[in-house]
C-alpha cells in the first residue's frame, strides 16, 4: 500500500512539472496578433542611437527618431494596418513573446551597446526587453527586421509636396496677419482667406477631400526683395518652409513694399502629423 501511495504521489509530481513546462513553453511561443505600441531603441557607445516608434489607435503611425553626436531628430509617416500586419506576421516568426522580462547586462564593457524593446498588443499583452551587450535569442533578426521595415517607409521629410508661391504689391502690417500661418481645409476656409487678402490664392485643382493648404506669409519691405521656396517639410511634428530671400546685388532694392504668400499642399494623411501650435483657420481670426 505504501509503494502504491508513493508512486501515485511520485505521477502526480511528474505531471505537475510537466504542465508546469508545458505551460511555461506555450506561454513563452505565444504569437502576437496585433500591434498598439512598438518601440525598440538602440544605443551604440557614444555615438547615439536609434528609436524605431509605432502606435495604433484609429490610424497607425511610425515614428524614426535619430539621437546622433547630441543631435535629435524625429520623422512621422502614417502607415496601413495591412503594413502594420506585414511586421507582426515577420516579428512571430521569432517568437519574441519570449523575451519579456529579459533583462541582462554584461558590465564589464564600457561603452558597448545596448537596446530597449516594447511591445503592447490592443488586447493588453505586454513584452518588455532591456540589455547592455546581451540580447535575448533572435534579437539580431528581430532588429534588421524593424530596421528594414522602416528603411522603406517613406517619412514626410523625404516628401516632395506641392508648393507655390505668390507675390503681391500689396502690403500688410504683421498685426493684420497670423505669423504662423494659415490652415485652409475647406472652400469656406479658402473663401475667407481671399476675401481678407484681395483674393490673392488661386485654388482651382485642389480637392479638400484628400488634402489641407497651408499659407504662410511674409512681408518685404522691398519689390526688389526675391524669395525662393524650396521646399515645405514635416519634421518632429512642425511644418518646415524652406525659404530663401535673396537681395539685388549691390543690396539696393526699390522703397516699394511687397507681400509674398508661400503656399504647400500636404496629403490629409501627412497633414494630421502636423502640429498646429498656432496655426489657424482664417474663421478661427479675431476671435
Amino acid at each position: 500500500m505504501k509503494k502504491n501511495t508513493i508512486a501515485i504521489i511520485f505521477l502526480i509530481l511528474i505531471l505537475i512539472v510537466v504542465t508546469v513546462i508545458a505551460l511555461l513553453f506555450f506561454t513563452k511561443n505565444e504569437s502576437i496578433s496585433n500591434i498598439k505600441y512598438l518601440r525598440l531603441s538602440t544605443f551604440d557607445g557614444w555615438g547615439g542611437g536609434n528609436t524605431y516608434t509605432i502606435k495604433c489607435s484609429k490610424n497607425c503611425v511610425a515614428t524614426l527618431s535619430n539621437d546622433l553626436y547630441g543631435k535629435s531628430t524625429s520623422y512621422d509617416v502614417s502607415i496601413s494596418s495591412s503594413d502594420v500586419n506585414k511586421l507582426v506576421n515577420d516579428l512571430n516568426k521569432y517568437n519574441i513573446s519570449s523575451w519579456d522580462g529579459f533583462n541582462k547586462s554584461d558590465d564589464g564593457v564600457l561603452d558597448g551597446s545596448s537596446f530597449s524593446f516594447k511591445l503592447t498588443t490592443l488586447d493588453g499583452k505586454n513584452i518588455t526587453a532591456h540589455g547592455y551587450m546581451k540580447y535575448p535569442k533572435n534579437y539580431r533578426e528581430v532588429e534588421e527586421i524593424i530596421e528594414n521595415y522602416f528603411s522603406k517607409l517613406k517619412f514626410s521629410t523625404d516628401k516632395n509636396y506641392t508648393i507655390f508661391k505668390t507675390k503681391t504689391s500689396q502690403y500688410f502690417e504683421k498685426e493684420q496677419y497670423n505669423e504662423e500661418g494659415y490652415i485652409i481645409d475647406s472652400q469656406k476656409e479658402l473663401e475667407l482667406f481671399n476675401k481678407k487678402f484681395n483674393n490673392s490664392i488661386k485654388l482651382d485643382d485642389i480637392s479638400f477631400s484628400e488634402n489641407t493648404v497651408f499659407i504662410k506669409m511674409k512681408s518685404v519691405g522691398s519689390g526688389s526683395i526675391y524669395m525662393d521656396f524650396k521646399s515645405a517639410k514635416i519634421v518632429d511634428g512642425e511644418l518646415v518652409f524652406d525659404i530663401e530671400e535673396q537681395f539685388p546685388e549691390g543690396g539696393i532694392g526699390t522703397d516699394d513694399m511687397a507681400f509674398w504668400y508661400f503656399v504647400a499642399v500636404i496629403p490629409n494623411d501627412d497633414a494630421s502629423l502636423i502640429h498646429l501650435n498656432n496655426i489657424i483657420k482664417p474663421s478661427e481670426e479675431n476671435k
